[in-house]
């Protein structure tokens, strides 16, 4: 038996999509800063595979802590 394939809805042009806008509900610097975080933990993650405390910090916890502080990673000015 073949396993049913579900389609994903892409919310591009819904009124949803606009919840997401960034750009429109967060300051530039927040932006940016939440740019280069995301970016560093997904270059630390793959570069330390088997780091558990990578692997189990929270969103929130990536976002209001200095986590990149234990890897030498000092953040830039925003």
């Amino acid at each position: 038996m073949s396993r049913v394939q579900k389609s994903y809805n892409y919310f591009t042009s819904s009124r949803i999509s606009s919840y997401y806008d960034w750009e429109k509900s967060m300051e530039p610097k927040t932006l940016e800063r939440h740019k280069w975080l995301g970016k560093t933990w997904t270059d630390l993650y793959f570069q330390n595979q088997g780091d558990d405390f990578l692997r189990n910090l929270s969103t929130d916890e990536i976002m209001k802590t200095k986590w990149f502080e234990k890897y030498g990673i000092k953040e830039p000015k925003f």
